[in-house]
Protein backbone atom coordinates (compact mmCIF):
# COMPACT_ATOMS: atom_id res chain seq x y z
CA UNK A 1 0.00 0.00 0.00
CA UNK A 2 1.41 3.43 -1.41
CA UNK A 3 2.19 5.92 1.75
CA UNK A 4 -1.13 8.20 0.17
CA UNK A 5 -3.20 5.39 0.91
CA UNK A 6 -1.82 4.66 4.03
CA UNK A 7 -1.60 8.36 5.19
CA UNK A 8 -5.65 9.21 4.34
CA UNK A 9 -6.28 6.01 5.65
CA UNK A 10 -5.03 7.59 9.44
CA UNK A 11 -6.85 11.14 8.52
CA UNK A 12 -9.85 9.13 8.21
CA UNK A 13 -9.36 6.77 11.45
CA UNK A 14 -8.83 9.94 13.46
CA UNK A 15 -11.98 12.28 12.02
CA UNK A 16 -14.19 8.95 12.79
CA UNK A 17 -12.71 8.14 16.49
CA UNK A 18 -13.17 11.89 16.90
CA UNK A 19 -16.87 12.29 15.70
CA UNK A 20 -17.57 9.50 17.98
CA UNK A 21 -16.29 10.77 21.12
CA UNK A 22 -19.71 12.99 21.69
CA UNK A 23 -19.30 12.39 25.36
CA UNK A 24 -15.62 13.95 25.44
CA UNK A 25 -16.43 16.93 23.69
CA UNK A 26 -18.57 19.55 25.28
CA UNK A 27 -21.41 20.45 23.57
CA UNK A 28 -22.05 24.47 22.13
CA UNK A 29 -25.63 25.35 23.14
CA UNK A 30 -27.15 28.64 23.03
CA UNK A 31 -27.31 31.15 26.20
CA UNK A 32 -30.62 31.64 27.76
CA UNK A 33 -33.26 33.72 26.44
CA UNK A 34 -33.82 36.82 29.28
CA UNK A 35 -37.58 37.19 29.39
CA UNK A 36 -39.18 40.59 28.97
CA UNK A 37 -40.62 42.56 32.27
CA UNK A 38 -44.08 41.85 33.54
CA UNK A 39 -46.31 43.67 31.97
CA UNK A 40 -48.43 46.30 34.78
CA UNK A 41 -51.42 48.40 35.30
CA UNK A 42 -54.16 46.04 33.22
CA UNK A 43 -57.52 46.98 33.95
CA UNK A 44 -60.40 46.47 32.01
CA UNK A 45 -61.35 49.25 29.87
CA UNK A 46 -65.09 49.00 28.97
CA UNK A 47 -67.76 46.29 28.80
CA UNK A 48 -70.55 45.42 27.07
CA UNK A 49 -72.93 42.19 27.56
CA UNK A 50 -70.47 40.24 24.24
CA UNK A 51 -67.06 42.31 24.91
CA UNK A 52 -64.56 42.56 27.69
CA UNK A 53 -61.87 45.54 27.08
CA UNK A 54 -58.51 45.54 28.62
CA UNK A 55 -55.48 47.76 28.66
CA UNK A 56 -52.34 47.49 30.20
CA UNK A 57 -48.87 49.14 30.31
CA UNK A 58 -46.07 47.97 28.25
CA UNK A 59 -42.78 47.77 30.45
CA UNK A 60 -40.15 46.55 27.86
CA UNK A 61 -38.65 47.32 24.51
CA UNK A 62 -37.94 44.30 24.17
CA UNK A 63 -40.86 41.28 24.22
CA UNK A 64 -41.86 39.41 21.13
CA UNK A 65 -45.56 39.46 22.41
CA UNK A 66 -48.42 39.03 24.57
CA UNK A 67 -50.74 36.20 25.98
CA UNK A 68 -53.87 36.98 26.93
CA UNK A 69 -54.89 34.44 29.18
CA UNK A 70 -58.31 34.42 30.66
CA UNK A 71 -60.50 32.01 33.21
CA UNK A 72 -63.98 31.20 33.89
CA UNK A 73 -64.88 32.81 37.23
CA UNK A 74 -62.20 33.22 40.07
CA UNK A 75 -60.68 30.42 40.76
CA UNK A 76 -59.16 27.52 38.05
CA UNK A 77 -56.80 27.75 35.69
CA UNK A 78 -55.93 30.43 33.31
CA UNK A 79 -56.11 29.73 28.97
CA UNK A 80 -54.40 31.65 26.88
CA UNK A 81 -56.27 33.54 24.60
CA UNK A 82 -55.89 32.30 20.52
CA UNK A 83 -53.96 34.88 18.49
CA UNK A 84 -56.22 37.35 16.33
CA UNK A 85 -53.55 36.58 13.78
CA UNK A 86 -53.33 32.79 13.03
CA UNK A 87 -49.44 33.16 12.14
CA UNK A 88 -48.50 34.35 15.26
CA UNK A 89 -48.12 32.43 18.70
CA UNK A 90 -48.92 35.26 21.42
CA UNK A 91 -52.57 36.48 21.51
CA UNK A 92 -51.35 40.07 20.54
CA UNK A 93 -47.63 40.70 18.62
CA UNK A 94 -45.06 43.61 20.37
CA UNK A 95 -45.58 46.87 21.78
CA UNK A 96 -49.17 46.20 21.81
CA UNK A 97 -51.33 46.97 24.47
CA UNK A 98 -54.94 46.47 24.22
CA UNK A 99 -56.80 43.56 23.64
CA UNK A 100 -60.70 43.26 23.03
CA UNK A 101 -62.80 39.81 23.91
CA UNK A 102 -65.45 39.12 22.20
CA UNK A 103 -66.44 35.32 23.24
CA UNK A 104 -67.84 36.36 26.52
CA UNK A 105 -71.35 35.30 27.34
CA UNK A 106 -73.92 37.76 28.98
CA UNK A 107 -74.14 37.59 32.96
CA UNK A 108 -70.68 35.28 33.44
CA UNK A 109 -67.75 36.79 35.61
CA UNK A 110 -64.15 36.29 33.88
CA UNK A 111 -60.42 36.72 35.54
CA UNK A 112 -57.90 37.80 33.16
CA UNK A 113 -53.79 38.01 33.46
CA UNK A 114 -51.11 39.32 30.40
CA UNK A 115 -47.76 37.58 30.16
CA UNK A 116 -45.34 39.08 27.93
CA UNK A 117 -42.75 37.00 26.06
CA UNK A 118 -39.20 37.41 24.13
CA UNK A 119 -39.46 34.04 22.13
CA UNK A 120 -39.84 30.75 24.59
CA UNK A 121 -39.27 32.97 27.88
CA UNK A 122 -41.97 34.46 29.56
CA UNK A 123 -42.32 36.95 32.49
CA UNK A 124 -44.12 36.94 35.20
CA UNK A 125 -48.14 37.13 34.81
CA UNK A 126 -49.39 40.80 35.69
CA UNK A 127 -52.06 42.11 37.72
CA UNK A 128 -55.00 39.93 37.75
CA UNK A 129 -58.52 41.62 37.03
CA UNK A 130 -61.95 39.96 37.43
CA UNK A 131 -64.87 41.20 35.34
CA UNK A 132 -68.62 40.67 34.87
CA UNK A 133 -69.91 40.84 31.29
CA UNK A 134 -72.88 42.93 31.63
CA UNK A 135 -74.40 46.20 29.99
CA UNK A 136 -72.24 48.42 32.28
CA UNK A 137 -70.69 51.68 31.55
CA UNK A 138 -67.18 51.70 32.87
CA UNK A 139 -65.85 54.14 36.20
CA UNK A 140 -65.26 57.86 34.91
CA UNK A 141 -61.28 57.88 35.22
CA UNK A 142 -60.64 59.61 38.52
CA UNK A 143 -60.03 63.49 38.13
CA UNK A 144 -59.02 66.43 39.38
CA UNK A 145 -55.61 65.53 41.16
CA UNK A 146 -54.40 67.03 44.75
CA UNK A 147 -51.70 67.66 44.63
CA UNK A 148 -52.33 69.16 40.86
CA UNK A 149 -50.46 67.15 38.27
CA UNK A 150 -46.99 68.82 37.07
CA UNK A 151 -47.31 67.15 33.93
CA UNK A 152 -50.83 68.58 32.72
CA UNK A 153 -50.68 71.52 35.28
CA UNK A 154 -48.52 74.65 33.49
CA UNK A 155 -47.61 76.62 36.48
CA UNK A 156 -47.37 74.01 38.80
CA UNK A 157 -44.98 75.23 41.86
CA UNK A 158 -42.69 72.40 44.07
CA UNK A 159 -44.56 71.50 47.14
CA UNK A 160 -43.19 71.69 50.35
CA UNK A 161 -42.53 68.05 51.13
CA UNK A 162 -43.83 69.27 54.92
CA UNK A 163 -47.34 69.71 53.97
CA UNK A 164 -48.61 67.04 51.42
CA UNK A 165 -50.25 65.01 54.00
CA UNK A 166 -53.01 63.81 51.88
CA UNK A 167 -53.79 62.32 48.07
CA UNK A 168 -56.75 63.59 47.16
CA UNK A 169 -59.19 63.52 43.82
CA UNK A 170 -62.66 63.25 42.20
CA UNK A 171 -64.43 59.71 41.30
CA UNK A 172 -68.04 59.00 39.51
CA UNK A 173 -69.76 56.33 37.98
CA UNK A 174 -72.67 56.98 35.16
CA UNK A 175 -74.99 54.74 36.58
CA UNK A 176 -74.24 55.73 40.14
CA UNK A 177 -72.85 52.72 41.26
CA UNK A 178 -70.62 52.84 44.63
CA UNK A 179 -66.85 52.94 43.51
CA UNK A 180 -64.12 51.61 45.17
CA UNK A 181 -60.55 52.48 44.69
CA UNK A 182 -56.77 51.00 44.08
CA UNK A 183 -54.22 54.07 45.25
CA UNK A 184 -50.56 53.56 43.76
CA UNK A 185 -47.72 55.69 44.59
CA UNK A 186 -43.64 55.47 44.08
CA UNK A 187 -40.79 57.36 43.17
CA UNK A 188 -40.67 55.71 39.68
CA UNK A 189 -43.18 54.20 37.56
CA UNK A 190 -41.93 51.01 37.75
CA UNK A 191 -41.87 51.11 41.53
CA UNK A 192 -45.16 52.68 42.19
CA UNK A 193 -47.03 50.26 44.67
CA UNK A 194 -50.33 49.62 45.65
CA UNK A 195 -51.12 51.29 49.20
CA UNK A 196 -54.11 50.09 50.47
CA UNK A 197 -54.64 46.10 51.09
CA UNK A 198 -58.25 46.12 49.48
CA UNK A 199 -59.46 48.89 47.57
CA UNK A 200 -61.08 51.87 49.75
CA UNK A 201 -64.32 53.03 49.39
CA UNK A 202 -63.23 57.56 50.05
CA UNK A 203 -61.51 59.22 47.35
CA UNK A 204 -58.74 60.64 49.79
CA UNK A 205 -55.78 58.69 50.57
CA UNK A 206 -53.62 59.50 53.99
CA UNK A 207 -49.63 59.88 53.30
CA UNK A 208 -48.94 60.00 57.36
CA UNK A 209 -47.51 57.11 57.12
CA UNK A 210 -44.70 58.42 54.34
CA UNK A 211 -41.38 60.30 54.49
CA UNK A 212 -41.20 62.12 51.93
CA UNK A 213 -37.84 63.59 50.50
CA UNK A 214 -36.86 67.19 48.83
CA UNK A 215 -35.80 67.25 45.50
CA UNK A 216 -37.63 64.20 44.27
CA UNK A 217 -40.57 63.92 42.17
CA UNK A 218 -43.52 61.30 43.19
CA UNK A 219 -45.77 59.48 41.03
CA UNK A 220 -49.36 57.95 42.05
CA UNK A 221 -52.38 57.11 39.97
CA UNK A 222 -55.91 55.84 41.36
CA UNK A 223 -58.00 52.93 39.89
CA UNK A 224 -61.69 52.72 40.33
CA UNK A 225 -63.60 49.25 40.55
CA UNK A 226 -67.56 49.42 40.47
CA UNK A 227 -69.52 46.70 42.03
CA UNK A 228 -69.46 44.70 38.56
CA UNK A 229 -65.59 44.39 38.71
CA UNK A 230 -65.31 47.02 35.89
CA UNK A 231 -62.55 49.49 36.12
CA UNK A 232 -60.94 52.83 35.25
CA UNK A 233 -57.46 54.31 36.06
CA UNK A 234 -56.33 57.76 36.01
CA UNK A 235 -53.65 59.08 34.17
CA UNK A 236 -50.65 58.78 36.02
CA UNK A 237 -49.82 61.49 38.18
CA UNK A 238 -47.03 63.35 39.75
CA UNK A 239 -45.77 66.53 42.15
CA UNK A 240 -41.98 67.94 42.58
CA UNK A 241 -41.18 68.85 45.73
CA UNK A 242 -38.78 71.61 47.11
CA UNK A 243 -36.00 72.00 44.99
CA UNK A 244 -32.67 72.53 47.28
CA UNK A 245 -30.97 75.77 46.28
CA UNK A 246 -27.93 77.74 47.42
CA UNK A 247 -27.01 81.47 47.72
CA UNK A 248 -23.91 82.87 46.30
CA UNK A 249 -23.15 86.14 47.25
CA UNK A 250 -22.15 89.18 44.59
CA UNK A 251 -18.58 90.65 45.07
CA UNK A 252 -15.58 89.90 43.20
CA UNK A 253 -13.71 86.73 42.70
CA UNK A 254 -10.28 85.39 41.07
CA UNK A 255 -11.63 83.69 37.58
CA UNK A 256 -9.63 81.22 34.94
CA UNK A 257 -6.19 79.48 35.73
CA UNK A 258 -4.95 80.28 38.80
CA UNK A 259 -1.81 77.95 38.78
CA UNK A 260 -0.57 79.74 35.49
CA UNK A 261 -1.64 83.14 36.93
CA UNK A 262 0.75 82.80 40.07
CA UNK A 263 3.70 81.30 38.11
CA UNK A 264 3.35 84.64 35.70
CA UNK A 265 4.95 87.43 37.88
CA UNK A 266 2.21 90.03 36.65
CA UNK A 267 -0.71 91.71 36.23
CA UNK A 268 -0.93 91.60 33.00
CA UNK A 269 -3.80 89.00 31.09
CA UNK A 270 -3.35 86.07 29.32
CA UNK A 271 -6.61 85.29 27.56
CA UNK A 272 -5.24 81.70 27.52
CA UNK A 273 -5.30 81.79 31.82
CA UNK A 274 -7.41 84.08 33.27
CA UNK A 275 -9.77 87.28 32.38
CA UNK A 276 -7.39 89.91 34.11
CA UNK A 277 -8.35 89.30 37.36
CA UNK A 278 -10.13 90.06 39.50
CA UNK A 279 -13.96 89.38 38.02
CA UNK A 280 -16.43 91.02 39.57
CA UNK A 281 -20.47 88.97 39.76
CA UNK A 282 -22.71 91.87 40.39
CA UNK A 283 -25.88 89.66 41.39
CA UNK A 284 -26.31 87.43 44.39
CA UNK A 285 -28.15 84.32 43.00
CA UNK A 286 -29.25 81.12 43.68
CA UNK A 287 -28.35 78.28 41.92
CA UNK A 288 -29.77 74.39 41.69
CA UNK A 289 -27.69 72.51 44.34
CA UNK A 290 -28.19 69.40 41.97
CA UNK A 291 -27.79 69.12 38.13
CA UNK A 292 -32.07 69.04 36.14
CA UNK A 293 -33.22 65.20 35.56
CA UNK A 294 -34.87 63.62 33.24
CA UNK A 295 -37.96 63.72 35.00
CA UNK A 296 -37.85 67.39 35.69
CA UNK A 297 -37.37 67.80 32.09
CA UNK A 298 -40.04 65.55 30.89
CA UNK A 299 -42.42 67.33 33.04
CA UNK A 300 -40.82 70.83 31.64
CA UNK A 301 -42.29 69.29 27.77
CA UNK A 302 -45.59 68.17 29.05
CA UNK A 303 -46.24 71.42 30.49
CA UNK A 304 -45.06 73.33 27.44
CA UNK A 305 -46.71 70.91 25.01
CA UNK A 306 -50.18 72.36 26.84
CA UNK A 307 -49.28 76.07 26.27
CA UNK A 308 -51.14 78.14 23.97
CA UNK A 309 -49.27 81.15 24.81
CA UNK A 310 -46.53 82.06 21.53
CA UNK A 311 -43.19 81.60 21.95
CA UNK A 312 -43.77 78.95 25.11
CA UNK A 313 -45.25 76.01 23.13
CA UNK A 314 -42.80 73.09 21.67
CA UNK A 315 -43.56 70.89 18.37
CA UNK A 316 -42.87 66.86 18.63
CA UNK A 317 -41.37 65.97 15.35
CA UNK A 318 -39.94 62.98 14.27
CA UNK A 319 -38.73 62.42 17.81
CA UNK A 320 -37.34 65.57 18.08
CA UNK A 321 -38.65 68.53 20.52
CA UNK A 322 -38.41 71.95 18.71
CA UNK A 323 -39.45 75.45 19.63
CA UNK A 324 -42.82 77.47 18.96
CA UNK A 325 -41.37 78.70 15.84
CA UNK A 326 -40.07 75.39 15.25
CA UNK A 327 -36.51 77.22 14.42
CA UNK A 328 -34.39 75.55 17.21
CA UNK A 329 -34.27 71.52 18.20
CA UNK A 330 -34.20 71.52 21.89
CA UNK A 331 -34.17 68.12 22.52
CA UNK A 332 -33.91 64.49 20.47
CA UNK A 333 -35.32 61.92 22.00
CA UNK A 334 -35.82 58.17 21.94
CA UNK A 335 -36.04 56.10 20.14
CA UNK A 336 -34.67 58.23 17.21
CA UNK A 337 -31.60 59.03 20.03
CA UNK A 338 -30.63 56.06 22.22
CA UNK A 339 -28.56 57.40 24.71
CA UNK A 340 -31.71 60.28 25.61
CA UNK A 341 -34.12 58.83 28.76
CA UNK A 342 -36.75 60.68 27.77
CA UNK A 343 -39.56 59.49 25.06
CA UNK A 344 -43.01 60.26 24.01
CA UNK A 345 -45.71 57.91 25.18
CA UNK A 346 -48.90 57.46 22.52
CA UNK A 347 -51.13 55.60 25.14
CA UNK A 348 -50.03 58.02 27.76
CA UNK A 349 -50.62 61.35 25.59
CA UNK A 350 -47.03 62.28 27.67
CA UNK A 351 -43.51 62.20 27.60
CA UNK A 352 -42.08 59.70 29.96
CA UNK A 353 -38.81 58.38 31.66
CA UNK A 354 -37.42 55.12 30.80
CA UNK A 355 -37.93 53.37 34.02
CA UNK A 356 -35.34 53.84 36.87
CA UNK A 357 -33.55 57.02 34.86
CA UNK A 358 -36.07 59.54 36.13
CA UNK A 359 -33.32 61.04 38.90
CA UNK A 360 -30.40 60.85 36.52
CA UNK A 361 -29.11 64.08 34.88
CA UNK A 362 -31.12 65.13 31.74
CA UNK A 363 -28.46 65.13 28.64
CA UNK A 364 -29.27 64.93 24.75
CA UNK A 365 -30.59 68.42 25.39
CA UNK A 366 -29.53 71.34 23.85
CA UNK A 367 -28.51 75.21 24.66
CA UNK A 368 -31.84 75.99 23.28
CA UNK A 369 -33.49 73.42 25.15
CA UNK A 370 -31.99 74.11 28.58
CA UNK A 371 -32.20 78.05 28.58
CA UNK A 372 -36.06 77.23 27.00
CA UNK A 373 -36.36 74.92 30.64
CA UNK A 374 -35.12 77.98 33.06
CA UNK A 375 -37.03 80.67 31.29
CA UNK A 376 -40.21 78.25 31.52
CA UNK A 377 -39.07 77.82 35.75
CA UNK A 378 -38.56 81.34 36.02
CA UNK A 379 -34.63 81.18 36.17
CA UNK A 380 -31.82 81.23 33.71
CA UNK A 381 -28.69 79.65 32.81
CA UNK A 382 -25.72 80.94 34.91
CA UNK A 383 -23.27 83.21 32.87
CA UNK A 384 -19.67 81.68 33.07
CA UNK A 385 -18.16 83.82 35.48
CA UNK A 386 -21.20 82.58 38.19
CA UNK A 387 -21.02 78.87 37.63
CA UNK A 388 -17.06 79.55 38.36
CA UNK A 389 -17.58 81.36 41.48
CA UNK A 390 -19.95 78.62 42.79
CA UNK A 391 -17.63 76.35 41.85
CA UNK A 392 -14.45 78.09 43.53
CA UNK A 393 -15.67 80.36 45.72
CA UNK A 394 -13.04 82.49 47.38
CA UNK A 395 -10.98 80.85 49.76
CA UNK A 396 -7.13 80.97 50.89
CA UNK A 397 -6.50 77.98 52.43
CA UNK A 398 -4.97 75.99 49.12
CA UNK A 399 -4.11 78.05 46.17
CA UNK A 400 -3.44 81.34 49.37
CA UNK A 401 -4.70 84.89 47.92
CA UNK A 402 -3.23 87.83 45.85
CA UNK A 403 -3.33 91.57 46.86
CA UNK A 404 -5.42 93.43 43.56
CA UNK A 405 -4.28 97.33 42.71
CA UNK A 406 -7.54 97.88 41.29
CA UNK A 407 -9.82 97.23 43.23
CA UNK A 408 -7.63 97.58 46.40
CA UNK A 409 -8.23 94.34 48.10
CA UNK A 410 -7.03 91.01 49.35
CA UNK A 411 -8.78 87.91 47.51
CA UNK A 412 -8.31 84.03 48.09
CA UNK A 413 -7.58 82.46 44.86
CA UNK A 414 -10.29 79.90 45.80
CA UNK A 415 -9.87 76.44 45.17
CA UNK A 416 -8.87 74.34 42.06
CA UNK A 417 -11.66 71.55 42.77
CA UNK A 418 -14.74 72.46 44.76
CA UNK A 419 -13.76 70.29 47.51
CA UNK A 420 -10.07 71.59 47.72
CA UNK A 421 -7.30 70.28 46.52
CA UNK A 422 -6.44 67.27 45.03
CA UNK A 423 -4.90 65.07 47.07
CA UNK A 424 -4.30 62.25 44.49
CA UNK A 425 -6.23 58.79 43.56
CA UNK A 426 -8.34 58.64 46.64
CA UNK A 427 -10.31 61.56 45.42
CA UNK A 428 -11.50 60.14 42.53
CA UNK A 429 -14.66 59.12 44.84
CA UNK A 430 -15.71 62.63 45.18
CA UNK A 431 -16.85 62.99 41.79
CA UNK A 432 -17.67 61.08 38.43
CA UNK A 433 -14.84 60.92 36.56
CA UNK A 434 -13.64 57.89 34.36
CA UNK A 435 -12.06 55.27 35.64
CA UNK A 436 -13.90 56.85 39.54
CA UNK A 437 -14.62 52.86 39.64
CA UNK A 438 -18.78 54.06 40.83
CA UNK A 439 -21.36 51.51 40.01
CA UNK A 440 -22.19 53.64 36.85
CA UNK A 441 -18.84 53.04 35.39
CA UNK A 442 -20.00 50.25 33.08
CA UNK A 443 -23.50 50.97 32.42
CA UNK A 444 -23.05 52.02 28.37
CA UNK A 445 -22.84 55.23 26.80
CA UNK A 446 -24.66 57.20 28.93
CA UNK A 447 -22.39 56.75 32.44
CA UNK A 448 -23.89 59.36 34.72
CA UNK A 449 -24.50 59.03 37.90
CA UNK A 450 -27.76 60.56 40.19
CA UNK A 451 -27.11 64.09 41.39
CA UNK A 452 -25.70 64.65 44.97
CA UNK A 453 -24.56 61.09 44.55
CA UNK A 454 -21.05 61.99 45.42
CA UNK A 455 -21.92 63.02 49.09
CA UNK A 456 -19.97 61.38 51.82
CA UNK A 457 -21.99 58.29 51.87
CA UNK A 458 -22.08 54.82 50.56
CA UNK A 459 -24.54 53.51 47.86
CA UNK A 460 -24.72 50.54 46.09
CA UNK A 461 -21.83 49.45 48.10
CA UNK A 462 -19.70 51.96 46.70
CA UNK A 463 -18.19 54.90 49.70
CA UNK A 464 -18.31 57.95 48.11
CA UNK A 465 -16.70 61.21 50.06
CA UNK A 466 -18.41 64.41 49.98
CA UNK A 467 -17.48 66.70 46.48
CA UNK A 468 -19.85 69.40 47.31
CA UNK A 469 -18.08 73.09 46.31
CA UNK A 470 -18.16 76.01 49.09
CA UNK A 471 -21.22 76.84 48.75
CA UNK A 472 -22.82 73.39 48.90
CA UNK A 473 -23.46 72.47 44.85
CA UNK A 474 -22.55 69.19 43.84
CA UNK A 475 -21.52 68.12 40.60
CA UNK A 476 -19.47 70.98 39.43
CA UNK A 477 -16.76 68.49 38.35
CA UNK A 478 -17.40 65.79 36.89
CA UNK A 479 -20.97 63.42 35.92
CA UNK A 480 -21.87 66.25 32.52
CA UNK A 481 -20.74 69.27 31.42
CA UNK A 482 -23.15 71.70 32.13
CA UNK A 483 -23.95 74.75 29.64
CA UNK A 484 -23.86 78.10 30.65
CA UNK A 485 -25.05 81.02 29.17
CA UNK A 486 -22.02 83.04 27.61
CA UNK A 487 -20.69 82.73 24.35
CA UNK A 488 -17.17 81.29 23.99
CA UNK A 489 -14.19 83.52 23.16
CA UNK A 490 -10.62 84.30 24.49
CA UNK A 491 -10.76 86.39 27.73
CA UNK A 492 -10.83 89.71 27.36
CA UNK A 493 -9.27 92.11 30.46
CA UNK A 494 -11.17 93.26 31.97
CA UNK A 495 -13.64 90.42 31.70
CA UNK A 496 -16.17 91.26 29.14
CA UNK A 497 -18.06 87.94 27.67
CA UNK A 498 -18.51 88.40 23.64
CA UNK A 499 -22.40 89.17 22.83
CA UNK A 500 -22.47 86.48 20.21
CA UNK A 501 -20.65 84.15 18.58
CA UNK A 502 -20.29 80.45 16.83
CA UNK A 503 -20.15 78.04 20.51
CA UNK A 504 -21.43 78.33 24.06
CA UNK A 505 -19.64 77.45 26.79
CA UNK A 506 -19.61 74.35 28.97
CA UNK A 507 -18.17 73.84 32.27
CA UNK A 508 -17.02 70.91 34.29
CA UNK A 509 -15.86 67.86 32.77
CA UNK A 510 -18.02 64.82 32.57
CA UNK A 511 -18.09 61.19 33.32
CA UNK A 512 -15.94 60.42 30.09
CA UNK A 513 -13.20 62.62 31.20
CA UNK A 514 -9.84 62.10 33.26
CA UNK A 515 -10.05 64.17 36.61
CA UNK A 516 -7.50 66.60 35.13
CA UNK A 517 -10.49 68.24 33.06
CA UNK A 518 -12.29 69.17 36.00
CA UNK A 519 -10.57 71.79 37.79
CA UNK A 520 -12.75 74.51 38.50
CA UNK A 521 -11.42 77.13 35.82
CA UNK A 522 -11.34 74.78 32.45
CA UNK A 523 -13.12 75.90 30.12
CA UNK A 524 -14.25 73.68 26.88
CA UNK A 525 -17.09 75.45 23.94
CA UNK A 526 -19.89 73.46 21.80
CA UNK A 527 -22.11 74.87 19.30
CA UNK A 528 -25.80 76.10 21.08
CA UNK A 529 -27.50 73.44 18.55
CA UNK A 530 -25.99 70.49 20.02
CA UNK A 531 -27.35 68.04 22.23
CA UNK A 532 -24.28 65.33 23.76
CA UNK A 533 -24.98 62.49 25.83
CA UNK A 534 -22.47 64.08 28.15
CA UNK A 535 -23.92 67.71 28.51
CA UNK A 536 -26.48 68.32 30.65
CA UNK A 537 -27.18 72.12 33.13
CA UNK A 538 -28.54 73.38 36.13
CA UNK A 539 -30.42 76.89 36.39
CA UNK A 540 -29.63 80.40 38.60
CA UNK A 541 -32.08 83.36 40.04
CA UNK A 542 -31.38 86.35 41.09
CA UNK A 543 -31.91 87.21 44.70
CA UNK A 544 -34.41 90.13 44.73
CA UNK A 545 -32.90 93.09 46.84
Amino acid sequence: MSRRWIGLGLLAALVFADGCSDTQKSKITDPPITPPKPVRDLYAASTSPTRISLRWRDSSDDETGFNVERRVGSSGPFVAMLPADTASVSTVGANVMLFDDKTVIEGTTYTYRIVAYRYTAGAAPSNEVTVLATNKLPPNPPSNPSPPDVSSTPGTPNIDETTVTTLSWTGTDPAGQRLVFDVYFGRTLGTMASMVASPIPGTSYSLSGETLARNQHYFWRVVAHDTTGVSSPSPVWGFNTTADRDTVPAGYFVMGDTLRYLDNDTTAANPLWHPGNPVYTSSTFTMDRYLVTNQQYADFLNQARLTRVAGRGIWLSNYQVLDDAREHVYATISPRDADSDIMFSVADSAFIVSEGREGFPVVQVSYYGADAYAKYTGRRLPTEAEWEKAARGTARDILGYRVFASPVDTLGLGYPYPWGGWAGLQDLNRGNFRDSGDPYENAGRVRSTPPGFYNGAIALGYQTADGASPYGVYDMSGNVWQWTADWYDAYRAPHRPPRDGDFKVIRGGSFDKPYSSAVCWNRSSVGPEISDRAIGFRTVRNVEK
